[in-house]
């Protein structure tokens, strides 16, 4: 097997090909390459860079449910005063046929007096991670 993949005749076809030839048909490769690169460029360079747009918040006039996901309170904390320091808030789009309404999650932030860090509860888990449309919605 290795005497035919690598034998005499593999070297024969290799010295068929004239080095002259072998260069020239790469000169023809490498010029149609670099045109093709230019074309490229020229195309690419002509295209206006947008600015990403912000998103926007849904209409005022959908009705929107709050729902508040309290953080779990370590053990060394029971007891301890709680000061909210923040939240964060998400807004997703839900349906209720024929309706839409906006579920609004808010996960408010804790700091205790006399203790370092911060308690949050974790984001609840969703079909489309990041995404803005509901379960429901999605079944709709």
């Amino acid at each position: 097997l290795q005497r035919k993949q690598h034998g005499t005749r593999s070297e024969r076809l290799r010295l068929a090909i004239d080095d002259e030839q072998a260069s020239f048909a790469f000169e023809k490769v490498e010029t149609g390459l670099s045109e093709i690169r230019s074309e490229l460029d020229r195309a690419v360079g002509n295209k206006p860079k947008r600015a990403p747009r912000p998103r926007k918040g849904f209409a005022a006039h959908l009705e929107r449910i709050e729902e508040v996901v309290e953080p779990e309170i370590p053990a060394e904390c029971e007891g301890l005063e709680k000061v909210l320091i923040g939240e964060d808030r998400s807004e997703r789009l839900d349906v209720v046929p024929p309706k839409f309404q906006v579920i609004v999650t808010r996960r408010p932030k804790y700091a205790f007096r006399g203790r370092d860090g911060v308690v949050q509860a974790l984001a609840p888990a969703h079909i489309i991670e990041s995404g803005l449309p509901t379960e429901r919605l999605l079944a709709y």
